[in-house]
């Protein structure tokens, strides 16, 4: 396996989010499309941990790779989600003020996890 191999499907990854949010921007997606913001951290956590991926891949020795496992990928996603959902409140684009704040947070960590494993196992297995 060439250690590059992992980028380009992440690259593909990442301008699929920069397209749909860029959509989304223009139409109001995230506003009137109640499942868009589910779809977005699901693509989000896949992103993160197949970018984990790549990262090890590239900066890891190969005796070292053995450290990569889907647990620890799916860890990043977690982290990145957590730090996500932070970053949401400091800008104020949400408040634990918000009707079913507690709700929607828990759902768009849910699926930065699902997202972050699903990448996580489709990219070890196919490389």
């Amino acid at each position: 396996m060439h250690k590059s191999a992992y980028f380009l499907p992440n690259f593909i990854l990442l301008i699929v989010i920069a397209a749909l949010h860029w959509i989304s921007s223009l139409f109001g997606f995230y506003e009137s499309t109640e499942w868009f913001d589910i779809m977005m951290h699901f693509l989000g956590g896949a992103w993160v941990s197949g970018t984990a991926l790549w990262l090890a891949a590239v900066y890891l020795p190969d005796s070292r790779l053995y450290l990569v496992t889907v647990r620890n990928l799916v860890l990043c996603a977690i982290v990145v989600g957590i730090a996500w959902e932070l970053f949401e409140l400091v800008m104020g684009w949400t408040s634990f003020a918000m009707e079913n704040y507690w709700g929607d947070t828990v759902l768009d960590l849910v699926m930065d996890v699902i997202g972050g494993w699903t990448m996580a196992r489709i990219l070890k297995k196919i490389f």
